[in-house]
Formats: C-alpha cells, sequence, structure tokens
C-alpha cells in the first residue's frame, strides 16, 4: 500500500519549478531553468582543441568547477621536451609554485622520473616519433589550492610502450578560469594530438 500512497501523493504535485514540484520538459524537449548547485558528477565544457604551436590555452572554465578532466590524445612534440599543463586566473597563467613529480617506467632500462616547478607533467614525449595519451584529473582542495593526477602510456613508434604516473598540487593566486598545455621548455611545437577538456 505504500506505493499506492507514493503514487497518489505524486500525482497532486504541480509540474513548476518551485519546491516539490515535478520539472517537466518544455517544447524544444530542454529542462527548465532551474538551481541546480546540488547536482553532483555531471561533467560540462567538452571542449576538444588541436595541440598547435608551442602553447594551447582552453579558457571559460567556469568558477564553480570542482573537478578538471583532460583527456589528452596522440600527444606529441616537435623536440625532447615533455608535455606541461599550467593553470591560470583572470590575471593571467601562472608558471611557478607547481609542486609535480613523474615516474616513467621505460621496456628494459628500468624508469626515471622528474621533478617539475612550472607546471604539471601532461605527457611524456622524447621526440617526434615518441606519441603519448593520457588523463589528467584536476581536483580544487581548499581555497584555491588544485591536486592534479596524471596517467598514462607511450608509444615510441616501435611498438614498444611504457607507461607513466605523475601527481602534484598547485595554489593558484585566485579562482582557476583556465588552462594552457605547453611543453617543459616552452619552445618546442605540438606536431600531434588532441586535448577534450571536462569540468564539473
Amino acid at each position: 500500500m505504500t506505493l499506492a500512497k507514493d503514487i497518489i501523493a505524486l500525482a497532486r504535485r504541480g509540474v513548476g519549478v518551485l519546491a516539490n514540484n515535478l520539472l517537466a520538459l518544455d517544447g524544444s524537449a530542454k529542462l527548465p531553468a532551474v538551481d541546480g548547485s546540488q547536482l553532483t558528477g555531471l561533467l560540462k565544457g567538452g571542449a576538444t582543441v588541436t595541440l598547435t604551436g608551442t602553447a594551447v590555452d582552453v579558457t571559460g572554465i567556469p568558477a564553480t568547477a570542482k573537478r578538471i578532466t583532460i583527456a589528452l590524445d596522440n600527444l606529441s612534440l616537435s623536440g625532447t621536451a615533455h608535455a606541461l599543463l599550467q593553470l591560470g586566473t583572470s590575471s593571467g597563467v601562472e608558471n611557478t609554485g607547481y609542486v609535480s613529480d613523474a615516474s616513467i617506467s621505460t621496456t628494459g632500462s628500468g624508469g626515471s622520473g622528474g621533478n617539475q616547478t612550472s607546471g604539471f607533467w601532461a605527457g611524456w614525449a622524447g621526440g617526434a616519433a615518441v606519441v603519448s595519451s593520457s588523463i589528467l584529473t584536476l581536483v580544487k582542495g581548499s581555497g584555491n589550492k588544485w591536486i592534479a593526477s596524471l596517467a598514462g602510456g607511450v608509444d615510441n613508434g616501435s611498438s614498444v610502450y611504457y607507461g607513466f604516473v605523475s601527481g602534484g598540487n598547485k595554489l593558484l593566486g585566485g579562482v582557476l578560469d583556465r588552462i594552457r598545455l605547453t611543453s617543459t621548455n616552452g619552445t618546442d611545437t605540438f606536431d600531434l594530438g588532441t586535448a577534450t577538456v571536462y569540468w564539473e
């Protein structure tokens, strides 16, 4: 009988955007404007950019973003520098104050890694023939601090694959509204790849 009572109570609710109303799609099959501040786990954004030149910026990230996911596909740089992600505010992109460390497992030669203070590791390079794909996740901590995590793999053109991981954090001087993909030396250019950016 509980189900029957619930159905009756539901039928008595009006359609609208006020408290206890039922939502209905409008004539364009869209939800009406409502306060979605309690919704979680919804991906927004979804901008895909082609990686070219020495740096690629993605702007317009909303101040409400708590998590940013960046999918890097077939990333390649013209030289031996590695890919780097930098964060920015309305004042510009910040290139200092990062705590980032990477570890890479290379086939037949153990592994290597490195620290980085000018950005977060975003992809492992090593020459134009080396292509990497990875997922970089940023999660907002307290204040304007962002925590980064990276996992990816590399193809050196000879069907030899190896993986890399990285993590770190960065305290921004303001509210995050942009990211920049560049290289560790700032001069190598992207010659292949795309980046798809989501935020929630």
